[in-house]
């Protein structure tokens, strides 16, 4: 390896010679500071007292890319509008194209309207024509092996799932945890073992472990940490409860023999995309959404007023205060088990 490329020779480089006797060379990005200084002795027949290095180059974002993680200077140049801030998935952890067929079932939207045919939710309507994908939430095939067929996209949810092959042939598809390779072994039970993608009863996981997938109550099938790159923290256990720290902040109890997923939900880089344009959100069934400062008064609490008169406290269309306004009931009977309340 030639550590030494070329020397330095600039104006400034020039006058710190003369000045402070410094030197400036170009050299091999994998070099340390011991071969570079035992490179610029041999060569001159110098003594080196000190050495400083740094790393000059154009600042590189990194974009999250169809064909994988690439650089803000890609191979595909931004040939339109939508295509210049755009960040998508790399998808690099998607092993499949194709669902299993067994497992999916119709789909039918609603477009935001209720069973009058009355517009009951805003800003719905359109989009990609889906299949819902039958997900085990339950984990109740206890005590028996499964193979990691897949890892595939489901269009339904931000988490990517899993396919896995039971010793008698069942396929299910489950929540794939961060991690979950194609071909290893995973299983549900009391017996199984505290490793990533296997289900077990919180009173039989170690504390301190970074579980995802939770029952709130026995049988139900996970409720909570489902969505992508989400997780919570088994804190302590006491008598017939756990306490488990979850993504919101929330520390609650659980009972103990509630089942959860060792690992955390696959697709963290989610919270990274940038759709680029309008479009895409079309393509996901969202309409376009107005300001509520830019509608009349009689349309929304915020609208009407000239200027700096416009808008007020931000509430919702129906007077409900937002950035921060608690709307859980204080008597609600579950309150007892949140040790401490969510932070967002």
């Amino acid at each position: 390896m030639s550590v030494l490329i070329k020397p330095i020779i600039t104006e400034k480089m020039t006058a710190d010679s003369e000045l402070y006797n410094r030197y400036g060379f170009v050299v091999d990005p994998k070099a340390n500071k011991l071969q570079i200084k035992d490179a610029v002795e041999a060569a001159y027949g110098v003594s080196v007292k000190k050495v400083r290095t740094m790393n000059y180059g154009p600042s590189r974002k990194t974009r999250f890319t169809k064909t994988g993680v690439q650089h803000g200077k890609s191979n595909v140049k931004p040939i339109t509008p939508g295509q210049r801030f755009k960040v998508v998935n790399g998808f690099d952890a998607i092993t499949a194209d194709k669902p299993e067929k067994s497992l999916l079932a119709p789909l039918k939207r609603s477009g935001g309207r209720n069973s009058q045919g009355k517009m009951t939710i805003r800003h719905r309507g359109g989009g990609h024509k889906r299949r819902y994908r039958i997900i085990d939430f339950k984990r109740d095939k206890k005590d028996v092996t499964a193979e990691v067929k897949s890892i595939q996209y489901d269009p339904n949810r931000t988490a990517f799932i899993a396919l896995v092959e039971y010793t008698d042939g069942e396929k299910r598809y489950i929540i794939a945890q961060n991690g979950l390779q194609v071909g290893q072994k995973i299983s549900s039970g009391e017996k199984a073992a505290p490793e990533i993608g296997n289900a077990l009863p919180l009173s039989k996981i170690p504390l301190g472990t970074i579980i995802s997938c939770i029952e709130l109550r026995p049988g139900q099938g996970a409720t909570m940490a489902r969505s992508a790159g989400t997780f919570a923290q088994l804190m302590a256990r006491e008598g017939k409860y756990a306490t488990i720290k979850l993504p919101s902040g929330e520390t609650r109890l659980v009972l103990a023999n509630c089942f959860g997923t060792i690992g955390a939900v696959s697709n963290s880089d989610h919270q990274l995309i940038v759709s680029g344009k309008a479009g895409r959100s079309r393509w996901l069934g969202r309409r376009p959404r107005t300001r509520p400062v830019a509608m009349n008064p009689v349309d929304h609490p915020m609208g009407g007023g000239e200027g700096r008169a416009s808008g007020g406290h931000p509430r919702s269309k129906n007077g409900i205060p937002a950035k921060g306004y608690r709307t859980r009931s204080k008597t609600k009977d579950t309150n007892r088990y949140i040790l401490e309340r969510r932070k967002k």
